[in-house]
């Protein structure tokens, strides 16, 4: 028995703040993909 998934996560990152009230960010995404197997013991 086995499992795979997938998942996607975007990181915002402040790189700019012009005012206090305004805010440049950078999306960056992170894209993790695995298996998991069940074993029996």
């Amino acid at each position: 028995m086995q499992l795979r998934y997938a998942q996607m996560v975007i990181l915002d990152f402040e790189i700019l703040k012009l005012f206090p009230a305004t805010v440049v960010s950078l999306g960056w995404p992170h894209i993790s993909v695995a298996t998991l197997r069940k074993t029996f013991n």
